[in-house]
């Protein structure tokens, strides 16, 4: 069952994960939304419920919250976006 309250839309896009001020992943978008990302860790994993940010050349920084794991790839929901990035979002996910 389909638990988003957006559509997600294949993107393949590299971005780094922060997760607290000393760990970064390396990894790459597999989907998103305005709502949050798919990713795909090219390192060790992230525990649910790991609060994250999410940086990327075009997106800037966004952070988020793990909302479920899956092999090496983690669901992230966004927890606070401004409105640039929301508007590079909306950007995005147009075309």
């Amino acid at each position: 069952m389909e638990h988003r309250y957006q559509k997600r839309t294949p993107l393949c896009l590299d971005v780094m994960v922060l997760v607290g001020d000393s760990l970064k992943l390396r990894a790459r978008s597999r989907d998103i939304s305005t709502e949050g990302m798919f990713i795909e860790l090219l390192g060790q994993c992230v525990p649910i419920n790991t609060a994250v940010d999410i940086e990327s050349s075009y997106l800037g920084c966004l952070p988020g919250l793990v909302v479920h794991a899956e092999g090496r790839g983690i669901g992230v929901m966004f927890r606070s976006t401004g409105r640039a990035e929301k508007e590079r979002l909306a950007q995005l996910l147009s075309g």
